[in-house]
């Protein structure tokens, strides 16, 4: 049978059990080991005077029989006899007042007491045992033995010395007597062994002379010395022995003062922790390797407690919340850092994890409010430190990269629009030309009939009716080329509100029911634009806001200068220069999203096919689009539309616009007319030859290339009338090799197209003039004229 360890041999024991665990650097595993494979029982408390078990370890059933569950929770006064726990109370108040002045001095908390007790096992019977306290956290820690059998050999101790020399001998503590003068008077074998010498090399001899002790530890022993002879316990403390084969042994002493067949002495207890503080050495170098490896890590990190407190910080983190690891370790949760959005998801995430670790989520983003209330973007990996609760978060600030992504994908939604509205522009521009080519076919045979026929014939009526649906259906391609291009055909200064009067005048009368109200700057800048389609662009607005006031209502019309810094958050690059802004807002029955994105398509219309074409906010942006403008609509339904124009200032002077005339000119030169449609040709050459010129014609760009050669050199055309789009060889293509073949001739181009784009370029080159299809009789007289008479 194993004789069991002295009393002195236990207490030792427990403190340095105590003084392991304690120390809360050690890896997660050598805890745990510590904790299941000891025979102590390890617990831990709440922190009051009224304590109640929060963690006892599976050791408790071998000592007193209880399962760990049916004290966790308890009071810990209900194990207790009732003669001893008022030896725990003020042990208790000693604790609180310690932890008080502690937090006042901001000072480490180190204070711990160790008390002897009897507790009820659950059989009935009564245990004594030993507890040595400590505050770990918000908690109390208690290491506590069972010394019932201790305490019964200590009273047999006292009684008989064999007994006791016996424990003493067999014990796997060293112990050994001295007395007040520090002469050896007895060592067991344990102390023989931890030293290296016989009982007998040492008895006799004063320890404080002897090679035993390193010179540094002499005075502390000479301390210990006197505290004895005052009879005054000590320990445990610390001393590096040398042995006698010249090896160091590190040993923990306690003292107690006894007293043996009458005779007061000094009992000793050494023990032998080398291996121990080998190990505690080692961990040491494991913790600050762990620590440097957390601090330099070059993310933000945080170690979590189970009710979201944090427990440690880096200095990275430091940065990215803006505290001090004072201001947060200990003292804030980490659900202090979040927006209320994310609050609740990452509250689940946590309690799931407690639970499964593998069912939560490794990492995710959220946003992180730091000290000043700045919210940032961030993403954090979560792993649970092994066998433990605790939570370690790694944390990355990717605010800048997610402006980065929100910035690229406005930029692709701004690419996409561009594009869609570019390929929509080409579509409806390439419908314009071909219907201004048909038109263009009945408005000259209608023009040649008119003619020929008195107001008083039965079909001058209807001719002049036909002569109307052309110049609407004119309209209408004019408003696919606004869309298209723009439909710039004369570009001079113009002021936005001379032109905000003139039709805000006009509209008045015939919408009584609509009131509008005008705020316009009074050194409102000019615009370089062309006047008719920027009425345009008014009137097809006002028109639409009427329609949206079926009742009735209020129009309001401001303008007002504009810097381009002041132009921000729209779905579009501005370029640098200074606008004007015109606003033009309605209390109309507004529009819901899906109309909004699409209010500026061509053909799109909420009044049905039969009411409308869809073209007239689309003509109205392709109009601004071409002027270099920008325009936005904002509207709610129930709450009215807001549409902003945005269009680039001009210093030029403005000047008043000449009135069109109406007259018919004649003229007899000679004109080259070259078009790839028949039909235009046709009606082209009978147009022409009615005004009295000769006409020659060809059917595309080398026909006419051939006809202007073998007129050369003796009778050039006076004039090309040249079609601009054309298979094979182009307008613009020809018009270079009739200036090669003969510089000195005059070209005239004509579209279906607008004058932007490729007729601009070719009129850059020296072309005369543009005439736009279809033209009147009247419009294409003046033309020629003045391009012959230049």
């Amino acid at each position: 049978m194993t004789t069991k360890p002295t009393y002195e041999d236990l207490k030792q024991r427990v403190r340095e059990l105590q003084k392991a665990v304690a120390d809360q650097g050690k890896p997660e595993e050598d805890y745990r080991s510590m904790i299941e494979y000891t025979n102590d029982v390890i617990a831990t408390t709440t922190f009051s005077l009224k304590p109640t078990y929060t963690y006892i370890s599976p050791s408790v059933k071998k000592i007193m029989g209880y399962e760990p569950e049916e004290l966790i929770g308890k009071s810990v006064f209900k194990i207790i006899h009732p003669s001893d726990k008022k030896k725990l109370l003020p042990l208790l108040k000693k604790y609180l007042k310690a932890k008080v002045k502690m937090a006042l001095n901001k000072k480490d908390f180190n204070f711990s007491e160790t008390i002897e007790y009897r507790a009820k096992a659950k059989l009935g019977n009564w245990h004594y045992l030993q507890s040595t306290g400590n505050v770990i956290g918000n908690k109390l820690l208690f290491i506590s033995r069972d010394i019932t059998e201790n305490k019964e050999v200590k009273e047999r101790l006292e009684t008989s010395e064999e007994v006791f020399r016996t424990l003493t001998e067999n014990t796997p503590i060293g112990i050994y007597y001295n007395d007040f003068s520090g002469k050896f008077i007895y060592g067991n074998k344990k102390a023989e062994e931890i030293v290296g010498y016989k009982s007998e090399e040492l008895i006799g001899k004063n320890f404080l002379k002897l090679k035993l002790l390193q010179f540094k530890d002499i005075g502390k022993a000479a301390h210990i010395l006197a505290l004895n002879k005052l009879g005054k316990a000590t320990g445990p403390e610390e001393f590096t022995l040398n042995r006698k084969d010249g090896s160091k042994v590190v040993v923990e002493i306690n003292t107690e003062i006894i007293t043996i067949g009458g005779k007061t002495v000094v009992l000793g207890m050494a023990q032998d922790i080398t291996s121990r503080k080998q190990v505690e050495e080692a961990l040491k170098e494991s913790r600050d390797a762990y620590r440097a490896t957390f601090e330099t890590t070059g993310t933000a990190m945080l170690i979590a407690e189970e009710d979201t407190t944090i427990s440690m910080i880096n200095k990275e983190f430091e940065k990215l919340c803006g505290y001090s690891k004072e201001e947060v370790e200990g003292k804030k949760g980490w659900i202090e850092f979040l927006v209320k959005a994310d609050l609740e998801r990452m509250k689940g995430y946590h309690n799931l994890r407690m639970t499964d670790p593998n069912a939560a989520p490794s990492h995710y983003e959220f946003q992180f409010i730091d000290k000043q209330g700045n919210i940032k973007d961030c993403l954090i990996a979560l792993s649970l430190i092994p066998g433990t609760k605790k939570t370690v978060g790694s944390l990355i600030d990717i605010t800048e990269r997610k402006k980065a992504e929100e910035e690229k994908i406005t930029l692709e939604a701004q690419l996409i629009q561009a594009q869609k509205m570019e390929a929509i522009g080409t579509l409806a521009g390439g419908m314009a030309h071909n219907f201004n080519n048909l038109l263009m076919s009945i408005q000259g045979n209608v023009s040649l009939m008119l003619l020929d026929t008195p107001p008083e014939h039965p079909h001058y009526e209807r001719l002049t009716t036909i002569e109307k649906s052309v110049q609407s259906g004119s309209k209408l391609t004019s408003q696919l080329l606004g869309y298209a291009r723009g439909g710039s055909y004369e570009v001079t200064p113009i002021s936005i509100n001379h032109i905000i009067h003139e039709i805000s005048s006009t509209f008045a009368m015939t919408r009584k029911d609509i009131t509008l109200h005008h705020d316009l700057a009074n050194a409102l800048a000019g615009v370089k634009a062309d006047r008719g389609q920027i009425e345009q662009v008014v009137l097809n607005i006002y028109v639409n806001a009427a329609e949206a006031m079926p009742t009735g209502g209020y129009l309001y019309i401001t303008t007002e200068n504009i810097a381009h810094t002041q132009i921000t958050k729209k779905p579009y690059t501005i370029k640098p220069s200074t606008y004007i802004l015109l606003t033009i807002k309605d209390t109309g029955i507004g529009m819901d999203k899906h109309t909004q994105e699409k209010v500026f398509d061509p053909f799109f219309t909420t009044k049905g096919l039969a009411k409308g074409t869809g073209l007239g906010l689309a003509s109205v942006y392709g109009i601004i689009k071409a002027h270099g403008g920008y325009i936005d609509v904002a509207s709610q339904k129930g709450e009215g539309t807001t549409f902003s124009i945005y269009l680039p200032a001009s210093e030029e002077i403005i000047r008043e616009e000449p009135r069109p005339t109406k007259s018919i000119e004649t003229g007899n030169e000679t004109i080259l007319l070259v078009d790839d449609e028949e039909i235009i040709l046709d009606v082209g050459e009978a147009l022409l030859t009615s005004l009295g010129y000769r006409v020659l014609t060809a059917q595309g760009g080398d026909e006419a290339i051939t006809i202007l050669r073998s007129s050369l050199p003796s009778s050039p055309p006076d004039l090309v009338i040249l079609d601009l789009i054309m298979p094979g060889m182009g307008g613009g293509e020809t018009y270079d090799r009739m200036k090669e073949i003969h510089p000195p001739v005059k070209v005239l181009l004509s579209s279906g197209y607008s004058i932007d784009g490729q007729a601009k370029e070719i009129l850059k080159r020296g072309c005369n003039g543009f005439l736009q299809k279809p033209f009147t009789l009247g419009e294409v007289s003046k033309a020629i004229r003045e391009v012959v008479d230049s």
